[in-house]
């Protein structure tokens, strides 16, 4: 079976216009979501429904016995209806982020280019080993026409800004321009002339610049001021703004928070600490040379460990009776509040952080 390019690469375009995609990069959870019948589910998710109906499996199982061993991504058609699940590898520590939206965006392509072929639980037939190859390439060029199509490519892009703006990996942006440079026909799309625009997301440099690599513990989403906090434990409060309405993502499972919020977060400042929370510069007075023994600078005796001061705050309504003392959590240096309890930070009291929250223009209403 030859490829059909062209094909796949119109396949692409109406698909994307057929669902209402209207800015790039678009959320492809929310995309699956507009299929009938089809589930996007983590391995880890797909594991813990299991485990709710009576049986024990990890994530491992999921890709061993449902993923055909896939460090990735794989489809499933279940046996006894007409539901699929694409299932998806979220582990960051063994995908980046591009390389899962590049899986999920190929076994998108399955489902719309249908071909005679679903992996693991049920299958619709034989298929030759040559043409299993096609539809692989197929599915594989589906996607990277599907995240970053050609026509949105101009004549001043590099790989780098289109692996940015379009939040893809540098692999697919290198075939991309290189598609658009040599001018290949069958590697464009009929149509010429898209109406998408591009809106890039913050979220992917700002975790590059902002997540230390000794880093283990949470981030925590606000929807009040679309701060981004470190967190070392499981939290209740935004650390800027001591909102109760965030969502925390385990550190090495945050494809949920870049699709859905990649675009709409705000970049606070922040300032390097060492494992135990210490600053490695006073922020007051920019004295490095700081006692490892100490939890003030030496130099104007501003605190350089930033942890929770008890102090309440005037905005948090207690459930129940508030903290008497410190809960003593060890805060990210630019935190003003505990995620915990929801007092003031050291920090915020010592007025080393400003008070200023700036809001960003709210982006709910967009499709995609």
């Amino acid at each position: 079976m030859d490829v059909r390019w062209k094909f796949v690469k119109d396949k692409a375009i109406q698909t994307l216009e057929k669902y209402g995609v209207q800015f790039f990069p678009f959320d492809l959870i929310k995309f699956v979501s507009g299929f009938q019948n089809v589930k996007l589910l983590s391995y880890a998710d797909m594991s813990a429904l299991l485990n709710s109906k009576g049986m024990k499996t990890n994530s491992e199982w999921v890709k061993d016995n449902l993923a055909d061993g896939s460090n990735d991504a794989a489809l499933i058609k279940m046996s006894n209806n007409d539901g699929r699940i694409i299932i998806y590898n979220d582990d960051n520590t063994q995908n980046i982020n591009r390389r899962i939206r590049f899986s999920i965006a190929h076994e998108i392509g399955h489902i719309i280019l249908e071909p005679p072929f679903v992996t693991c639980i049920a299958r619709n037939g034989y298929v030759e080993k040559r043409n299993y190859g096609s539809y692989e390439v197929e599915a594989n060029t589906f996607a990277q026409c599907f995240l970053l199509p050609t026509p949105m490519i101009t004549i001043n892009d590099t790989i780098e800004s289109l692996s940015q703006k379009f939040d893809v990996s540098k692999e697919v942006a290198k075939i991309s321009l290189s598609i658009f440079k040599n001018q290949r026909y069958w590697g464009w799309p009929t149509k010429k002339k898209l109406n998408f625009s591009l809106l890039p997301r913050k979220y992917q440099t700002l975790k590059n610049n902002y997540v230390p690599l000794w880093f283990n513990g949470f981030l925590a989403y606000c929807k009040k001021c679309y701060a981004l906090s470190l967190i070392r434990t499981d939290g209740n409060y935004c650390s800027h703004c001591d909102s109760q309405n965030i969502d925390i993502f385990p550190i090495n499972e945050d494809f949920v928070l870049n699709e859905r919020f990649g675009r709409n977060i705000m970049i606070y400042e922040n300032y390097e600490p060492d494992q135990n929370g210490k600053l490695l510069k006073c922020i007051r007075c920019n004295n490095e040379q700081l006692d490892n023994d100490q939890n003030f600078c030496s130099i104007c005796g501003a605190p350089i460990r930033n942890t929770c001061s008890g102090i309440l705050s005037e905005n948090v309504v207690y459930p129940l009776a508030p903290p008497e003392s410190p809960c003593e959590t060890v805060l990210s240096p630019n935190a003003r509040f505990c995620h915990i309890c929801g007092s003031k930070s050291i920090f915020y009291c010592a007025k080393i952080l400003e008070n200023k929250i700036d809001l960003p223009v709210d982006e709910d209403d967009l499709p995609f």
